[in-house]
């Protein structure tokens, strides 16, 4: 992510899905990804990337889990939760 070109959110898309289907069971490159769903307005797909993550990262050991990573994922899971109570009452 580091390389990030808004104007080649595609090709950032393909990158993230490569990683995430070369590493499977691992939580960080769906976090990446679910930034650049976001990124590219589809939030639908970015709370799934983000749901899963969390997942892999609660079946880790504690100390295995990096403590920024479940953090961010924490504020991105309450962002889902908050677009997800303003669609149903809007």
């Amino acid at each position: 992510m580091e390389q990030f070109n808004p104007e080649r959110l595609d090709q950032a898309l393909e990158r993230c899905n490569a990683t995430v289907q070369a590493h499977p069971d691992a939580p960080e490159p769906l976090s990446e990804r679910s930034l650049v769903h976001s990124l590219r307005g589809d939030s639908r797909r970015a709370c799934r990337d983000v749901k899963a993550a969390i997942a892999l990262l609660n079946d880790r050991k504690p100390t295995s889990t990096d403590p920024l990573l479940q953090k961010e994922l924490t504020v991105r899971q309450a962002a889902c939760k908050q677009e997800r109570t303003i669609d149903a009452s809007g």
